[in-house]
Order: structure tokens, then C-alpha cells, then sequence
């Protein structure tokens, strides 16, 4: 009885495997026919910067790479590539 058992499970993992993907729906608008958006009914608006007074936050991973191969340069180089490794990095909100 486990073998039958066995035997149906496995069918049923190569009929899974070797069957045809199902198709993608179709759309039922396309988007240039969607009718637009309406515009808020109050304006935003920004009184002051949030960012102000905010660093940005210099990635510390990116920040090791930088100063492990400032560490093989010499002069001038050297110093401006210590300098990127204290450059900032963000993400869009």
C-alpha cells in the first residue's frame, strides 16, 4: 500500500513539473484608457526642511573597502579617497 502510495506522489510531482505555466491574465483596461487620477483637494505644502540638521549616514561596508584600498595609495590620492569614505549614502523615500 506504500509503494502505491509513494508511486502517486511521484506521479504527481513530474505531471507538476513537466505541465504547461498558466497563461497571465489579461488586463481588462489598458492603462493609456484608465481614466486619470483626481487632484487632491488640498495642496501639499512643505513649511520648513526635514532634513535639516540631519547627516547622511556613510555606509560602513562601503566605507572599509574605501579606506582598505586608500591604505595601498599614496600623496594626495590617498587622502581624497579617506575623504569619500566618510561620503554619505541615502535612499529615496
Amino acid at each position: 500500500m506504500k509503494g502505491l502510495q509513494y508511486a502517486t506522489i511521484v506521479a504527481s510531482a513530474i505531471t507538476g513539473a513537466f505541465a504547461a505555466p498558466a497563461a497571465a491574465p489579461e488586463p481588462t483596461q489598458l492603462v493609456a484608457e484608465r481614466a486619470p487620477a483626481a487632484a487632491c483637494a488640498t495642496p501639499v505644502t512643505i513649511s520648513s526642511n526635514p532634513f535639516k540638521g540631519r547627516k547622511i549616514f556613510a555606509n560602513l561596508e562601503y566605507s572599509k573597502e574605501v579606506l582598505s584600498a586608500a591604505a595601498e595609495m599614496t600623496g594626495s590620492l590617498a587622502t581624497a579617497a579617506r575623504k569619500v569614505a566618510d561620503v554619505g549614502t541615502f535612499l529615496w523615500m
